[in-house]
């Protein structure tokens, strides 16, 4: 269960923003919008979090609008359409000191953007984006049909995975072209959580400070702790409360077992929950030769976690700090997405991830 947010498509910046400089006319917004009224609203956005900013707002007039200003360094605005009556729209761009031209209409996900490079590529990619996705939408409505035969359902889910792979791979080398833009960052920042691992440290490490917004930074130390404690690396130990409210470390645990393993886990999390049965089979083959679990709860209620305990029937030691996804032992690991797993063998880290058939495949080895 990922803690995480898909907030959009990314853009791209243009030929003359490498540097992030910018030059010193300011830009101009040429807009038209498709049967729009007088008096509608166009408004210049960015987003503070999760929440709206208006930088600008203008008034449409016979069916046109311009937005004027500065901007010290290129950057990724919404440009929002909002009628006093009707379906509005909007367009994602790269604000920068330039003239641009952007057509508006109601209804459609194509952007329409010119005036300079770096719009008009990130125009292009987002609509061959937006295109893919919406052939991916058709096939998900596709296999809601209950009278597929196995044949069909069998060759539309691989046509479903061969366009995911499609899509990854279309915004993977928009972000490797991009990276040292504001739009490349930005790409990295919506799609990273779906990019391999490798393919984010390595991006992430060539995004020019101007471009390191909160989000990125996070992924950044994530990614850096993820790191520190990869397979082959010694153990980072953390210390929290059980559930009677005694203070257990990792170490306490690790230095009495030959493998131990770190299970995280949440009350709440339905993937965890459905993940226990596999987990307590391994326990129950496994503990008398020598092999513990320490479950790390990101629970932030006490008597949810408690009972959660209580009714998956979980006999091993249980830990937490009640602080959620802000969990300091997740944090310390680079953990994202739960259930996640770490074993522990002589003081290293020896696998990570592990589950079901993979787990019990490795125990056996581990403990001779």
């Amino acid at each position: 269960m990922k803690n995480k947010k898909l907030l959009g498509v990314a853009a791209c910046i243009g030929l003359l923003t490498w540097t992030g400089c910018q030059s010193s006319k300011g830009y101009i917004i040429e807009g038209t919008v498709d049967n729009a009224a007088d008096g509608d609203t166009v408004e210049l956005i960015y987003f503070d979090g999760m929440q709206p900013q208006i930088v600008q707002t203008t008034l449409v007039k016979d069916g046109k609008f311009v937005l004027e200003g500065k901007q010290d360094t290129a950057a990724m605005r919404y440009l929002s359409y909002r009628p006093i009556k009707g379906e509005g729209t909007s367009v994602e761009l790269v604000l920068e000191n330039a003239r641009l031209s952007v057509h508006l209409t109601p209804g459609t996900y194509q952007y329409d953007i010119k005036g300079s490079p770096a719009n008009e590529r990130w125009a292009a990619f987002h609509n061959e984006d937006e295109q893919l996705c919406g052939q991916s939408m058709d096939i998900y409505h596709a296999l809601q049909d209950s009278t597929l035969t196995p044949d069909k359902r069998a060759e539309l889910e691989q046509q479903d995975r061969d366009l995911s792979a499609k899509i990854e791979q279309l915004r993977i080398d928009f972000a490797r072209k991009e990276i040292q833009t504001a739009a490349g960052a930005y790409t990295l920042q919506m799609f990273g959580d779906r990019f391999p691992d490798t393919t984010v440290v390595n991006l992430i490490g060539q995004v020019p400070p101007m471009y390191m917004t909160a989000e990125l930074q996070g992924i950044k130390e994530q990614y850096e702790q993820m790191q520190r404690t990869a397979i082959g690396q010694p153990f980072t130990d953390f210390t929290m409360q059980t559930p009677n409210g005694e203070k257990l470390s990792i170490t306490d645990i690790a230095k009495a077992h030959k493998v131990t393993m770190i299970d995280f886990w949440a009350s709440w999390c339905g993937p965890c929950r459905a993940e226990m049965p596999h987990v307590k089979t391994a326990y129950e083959k496994f503990h008398n030769q020598g092999f513990e679990i320490i479950g790390v709860s990101l629970d932030n209620n006490a008597e949810a976690w408690k009972k959660a305990i209580d009714q998956l029937k979980l006999s091993w030691p249980q830990m937490s700090d009640l602080k959620g996804w802000d969990c300091e032992g997740a944090r310390l690991y680079g953990v994202s997405a739960i259930p996640a797993t770490v074993l522990i063998k002589d003081g290293k880290i020896v696998a990570r991830d592990l589950r079901g058939d993979s787990l019990m495949t490795l125990l056996p080895t581990l403990l001779k």
